[in-house]
């Protein structure tokens, strides 16, 4: 191409980096690979599976577990549940692996989103990680997702094909966003927790104009890549580094709403338990608690036996302490009223079976709300360095 050439293909920008890795022919077919195998593994493997536990249903998940340890197909169904997260992330185009080899870039890519709109993001880099989150490899990321730009990069790519039977997985998100808007004041304050790149984040910015909207996560570089898109979008979002189990950052009954979707599963009791009674803390009398998460598991022993084995075999050990812990108990030990947990549709038809288990593999997704009493007020105070209005 000349040098003066002032065509459309030489005025074009260079695509970003992250669009470069996932956009590369080689990498789109490994990938393609892997989600292809893990549609089999969701439907045809995984209906195989279920039709044989179904004969020892009456047992608990554990005996279901050793009644199937000599089962073919179920020793299949778990090597390929265990190797096909590795596959997406650490085969030779392997997501974690390219964007680890472009890691310098990636950085730079997130240190320019923070020149841009710099008072929307506010990291805590001095305050420590909290043991749980740094000790647990969770999703079989190995370092987790706080530790470099580029694992910030690769959870987002990720995410795209965590529910390869999905017709849309983004529908979720929406879903969700349209909860939240329904339970709150238009202009209102939402706290979405455990945010992340912005998944749901974004969807509730779009969904209430009016509103003031905040995502709270641990890791600084994940919220450094949801400051990134917001910017690159135009969207009004605050982001904050906080911990749910210690809001120091937001003062109290200063929230209408608390949302957050995929978190509480990835978090031990304690901390969950500490979580509810912040959360009290900072919303408004009146103000909605709502999780999107894992509880209500359709399916009777079955369904249990198989997210309890998603649990061991994805590295998501407090999948299982989430659906032994009695959150009705909680919810109301922590001042909360109007405590329901009531099963979600991701899609339409997706909870067409109801109770039963499902013909696909899918996760258990619950709404966990509950409400502050409109009359009560929170028993300490505290004063945030950090305003959510600001």
């Amino acid at each position: 191409m000349r040098a003066d050439d002032t065509s459309e293909a030489a005025r074009a920008p260079e695509p970003a980096v992250e669009d470069a890795i996932v956009g590369d022919l080689r990498t789109a077919a490994y990938q393609a690979y892997v989600v292809g195998l893990k549609r089999y593994w969701s439907t045809e493997l995984y209906a195989v599976v279920a039709s044989q536990a179904a004969h020892v249903a009456e047992q608990p998940p554990r005996e279901i577990e050793q009644a199937m340890s000599t089962s073919h197909a179920y020793r299949a169904f778990a090597w390929l549940e265990v190797h096909l997260q590795q596959m997406k992330y650490y085969g030779r185009w392997g997501l974690v692996t390219l964007f680890a080899e472009a890691d310098d870039q990636l950085a730079g890519e997130l240190a320019e989103g923070q020149k841009r709109e710099p008072d929307k993001l506010a990291n805590d880099v001095e305050r420590p990680l909290p043991d749980y989150y740094v000790d647990t490899d969770f999703h079989q990321h190995r370092g987790g997702i706080w530790s470099d730009p580029s694992d910030a990069f690769a959870y987002e790519a990720a995410a795209r094909s965590t529910t390869p039977v999905a017709s849309d997985h983004g529908d979720l998100h929406s879903r969700f966003a349209d909860h939240v808007r329904a339970i709150t004041p238009a202009d209102g304050v939402v706290l979405d927790m455990g945010c992340g790149f912005g998944k749901t984040t974004e969807p509730i910015r779009r969904a209430m104009p009016g509103a003031t909207v905040v995502g709270v996560d641990l890791s600084p570089q994940v919220l450094g890549l949801a400051h990134l898109r917001a910017v690159q979008q135009g969207l009004d979002i605050r982001y904050v580094q906080d911990r749910q189990e210690d809001l120091v950052h937001f003062e109290d009954e200063s929230v209408d709403t608390i949302a957050a979707s995929m978190l509480i599963h990835e978090v031990p009791t304690d901390v969950l338990v500490q979580s509810l009674r912040e959360a009290y803390r900072v919303l408004k009398p009146g103000g909605r608690l709502v999780y999107l998460d894992f509880y209500e598991v359709p399916g009777g022993n079955v369904g249990r036996f198989l997210i309890l084995g998603h649990s061991t075999r994805n590295n998501e050990p407090f999948i299982r302490s989430l659906l032994a812990m009695d959150f009705h108990a909680e919810m109301a030990a922590a001042g909360f009223t109007d405590v329901a947990t009531t099963s979600f549709e991701e899609e339409p038809d997706a909870l067409a079976r109801g109770t039963e288990l499902p013909e696909f593999w899918r996760f258990p997704w619950t709404l966990l709300a509950g409400t502050k009493p409109a009359t009560e007020s929170a028993g300490t105070t505290r004063t945030a360095d950090i305003s959510v209005a600001s």
